[in-house]
């Protein structure tokens, strides 16, 4: 076998870096762009991060068809300095609302949900602190104007209690305002909507989020 010369090897090189230098000059434009975009994004978040004080966050970016990505800032898990990822999970809070929202919806769409039914028809089991559950439907729920209030605050320090006991306690809530006289925003609303698509269906409601609009999402983890 010949070896090459230290003058072929020189020669050699130097094509290698040329050809690779063309390979750098045809990439396409967008690509670069998208690079620096990319950088220019995670510069705004850590500062927008720093200014409102956010210990950590991460955020999804989605433009025309271009493919999804994750910009992650600052720390999940502040005493032990472990930065966030973007494979971080975050509580979704309110977010459960709107998606509890589509699956009625879907699920009316299909016939297996009657938006328009009242509650006692529906579940006789859920009380309020008066008598509109004879007439509030889903609907009103999902309009946030069945007029009801809220029994939060034990559930946001212990989100494992079990939803059966957050309804237990809103017959003594009092309402907030009277049934349909306008906009109330109240979480309770929402609790009761799972409870009534759980009654109409026969499954729980994790179980129809994740068969019915998740998965087909592709919304796997």
């Amino acid at each position: 076998m010949r070896i090459p010369s230290a003058e072929q090897r020189r020669h050699r090189l130097a094509q290698l870096v040329f050809r690779a230098a063309l390979c750098l000059m045809c990439l396409p434009a967008t690509a670069l762009a998208q690079d620096r975009q990319a950088r220019e994004e995670s510069v705004w978040l850590e500062n927008a991060r720093i200014r409102y004080g956010i210990p950590g966050m991460v955020i999804a970016v989605v433009r025309h068809n271009e493919p999804m990505r994750f910009t992650a800032s600052g720390y999940c898990d502040i005493e032990r300095a472990r930065r966030c990822e973007p494979s971080n999970p975050f509580a979704v809070g309110s977010i459960t609302k709107s998606l509890t929202g589509l699956l009625a919806a879907h699920l009316a769409a299909s016939g297996s949900l009657d938006l328009d039914r009242a509650l006692h028809l529906i579940d006789p089991t859920i009380r309020l602190p008066d008598d509109r559950a004879q007439s509030v439907t889903l609907r009103d729920l999902l309009d946030q104007r069945s007029g009801l209030g809220s029994v939060d605050w034990p559930f946001y320090w212990n989100p494992e209690l079990p939803r059966k006991q957050y309804l237990a306690r809103l017959p003594a809530v009092p309402p907030l305002r009277a049934f349909r006289s306008g906009f109330a925003y109240a979480n309770a609303n929402f609790v009761i909507a799972g409870k009534v698509i759980e009654s109409a269906s026969g499954s729980s409601w994790e179980s129809l989020m994740r068969k019915e609009l998740l998965l087909p999402l592709g919304m796997n983890e």
